[in-house]
């Protein structure tokens, strides 16, 4: 099999109801789709089931553990079925042209020493997202900072980033990508530690180490109804979490604790002015900000670590 289809599902009928609908007349043959549900507990997968019984679907009967775990599933089942090329789709995802595949697929043909290639994402009025970013590090919380940002505005981006051209970059937004299978047995499949958030980028940072080009492929356009998908775990506590098991898997302890010292600065100062706006205009959202801030200063040192996943990543990270 030359492709797999892999969609990711929890607890949404309508937007996975929308990402498989606009999978219906892709011309690439052969592919798979496989629908992965998470744990839902709404039977959304299920009623769509019934709509689209062309499909595969693999469900996992206990809760919800996460992104990473979520897609394994369909990644595992998809290598043990042979497939050459892996594509991952979140539900709040819609491909938009029916030769998507077939223009992926050929430049990854042609570019063997490319791992992973990440289409363009925009919204559902064509406004382009952000489809590849930097990878995380120390300099992007200085940057962030609030004074840093307030006073010092020099401090930009790392380089300028051109939507519409083809290019290497660190790494792809976990929305829609396309895999190499065979990076994956080199490399491993996702990291089971992230629940959600950067595991993105730990993907493609070990497909970089791993000798693997990552490519921003612009030529392929997918809708990406941002925010809706998992938005309730959005949250502050979610994303420096995520952020922070990234930078402790690939830098030393000393740089993790500059990135710990310096977030938690940042959530006290924003605490703080927040708790200054609650006072002066007693609006309930700078509250609830001021609690997350607050929260935020002290759970950074005190994060809880997910285990060893993946029977150990099968000798970290390599799948037989």
């Amino acid at each position: 099999m030359k492709l797999a289809v892999i969609v990711l599902n929890w607890n949404n009928y309508d937007l996975l109801r929308g990402s498989l609908a606009s999978l219906t007349n892709i011309t690439f043959p052969p592919y798979e789709v496989i629908v992965v549900d998470n744990g839902s507990t709404d039977d959304s997968t299920k009623r769509v089931q019934i709509e689209f019984p062309q499909y595969t679907y693999m469900y996992k009967e206990s809760k919800n553990d996460g992104f990473s775990v979520g897609n394994n599933i369909g990644l595992r089942f998809a290598l043990a079925r042979g497939a050459q090329y892996c594509f991952l789709m979140s539900n709040d995802t819609r491909v938009t042209s029916r030769d998507c595949f077939e223009r992926m697929i050929a430049y990854m043909d042609a570019n063997p020493d490319v791992g992973m290639l990440g289409p363009k994402l925009i919204t559902q009025d064509g406004v382009y997202q952000r489809s590849a970013k930097p990878f995380p590090t120390l300099y992007d919380s200085f940057r962030d900072f609030y004074f840093i940002k307030k006073f010092f505005p020099f401090f930009g981006p790392h380089k300028n980033f051109d939507p519409e051209q083809i290019q290497n970059t660190d790494y792809i937004v976990g929305a829609a990508f396309l895999m190499r299978s065979e990076t994956m047995r080199a490399i491993g499949i996702m990291d089971e530690r992230f629940f959600f958030g950067h595991e993105d980028a730990d993907f493609s940072k070990r497909t970089a180490n791993g000798g693997w080009r990552v490519i921003y492929f612009p030529h392929v356009s997918v809708i990406h109804i941002h925010k809706t998908s998992y938005q309730h775990l959005r949250d502050l506590d979610y994303q420096l979490r995520e952020r922070l098991r990234y930078i402790r898997i690939h830098h030393t302890a000393l740089y993790t604790f500059f990135f710990r010292a310096l977030t938690s600065a940042e959530a006290l100062i924003q605490m703080f002015r927040n708790a200054l706006f609650w006072f002066t205009k007693k609006k309930e959202i700078y509250k609830l900000r001021t609690q997350a801030y607050g929260k935020a200063s002290y759970r950074m040192w005190i994060f809880p670590w997910r285990g060893k996943t993946i029977t150990d990543q099968k000798q970290q990270g390599r799948i037989s």
